[in-house]
């Protein structure tokens, strides 16, 4: 009935009167305070998104060998040639291995065995992308100690693993094939 509306109505007005009522100051307060979490919050996740500039290229240098044009590498004396990169990975080239850096970026880089033995030990990092091509093959690298052999004359790849993951593709293999530390992957 609209008697007993109008009780109800009055009971909680007559309530809500004699609450005590927050000072201005308090509201104000609450209010700055939340406000500023709130670009608080956007400012992190601006940044979370955008980190900052990244560098362009890793870099890197050639020990007892050069870089010639094309990233064609040749070592001098004799001895064979290091490449060490600036994120902590190298290749090692002994006397006689014709190799080739093809690409270098952000993210790691791009190599190329023509003929003979590499000894590649890649650094783990998120988001790193490291490819080394041995003859048609083509070795897709997940932070790893390996050594890699391609011989153009019997078109034979030797793949030895001492830890960590690489994925094989190539013309002959239909699938890409995983291989893991401790392993041999040998294909002629």
């Amino acid at each position: 009935p609209a008697a007993r509306q109008r009780e109800g109505f009055a009971a909680v007005t007559a309530r809500l009167a004699a609450r005590p009522r927050w000072p201005r100051a308090w509201v104000w307060t609450g209010t700055l305070g939340a406000a500023a979490s709130v670009a608080a919050c956007a400012l992190w996740l601006t940044l979370a998104r955008h980190p900052g500039p990244r560098p362009t290229s890793l870099t890197y240098r050639a020990e007892g060998g050069e870089i010639l044009d094309g990233g064609y590498l040749r070592s001098l004396g004799g001895q064979g040639m290091t490449l060490g990169f600036s994120e902590g990975t190298r290749l090692v080239l002994p006397a006689g291995t014709r190799g080739r850096l093809r690409e270098v970026d952000a993210q790691g880089g791009h190599l190329a065995i023509e003929h003979g033995p590499a000894r590649i030990e890649v650094t783990p990092r998120k988001g790193a992308r490291w490819v080394v091509d041995a003859g048609p093959f083509v070795i897709t690298v997940k932070g790893t100690v390996f050594t890699v052999a391609w011989d153009a004359r019997t078109e034979q790849l030797d793949l030895q693993m001492e830890k960590g993951l690489v994925a094989v593709a190539g013309p002959i293999l239909g699938n890409v094939i995983s291989v893991r530390g401790g392993q041999r992957l040998a294909i002629s």
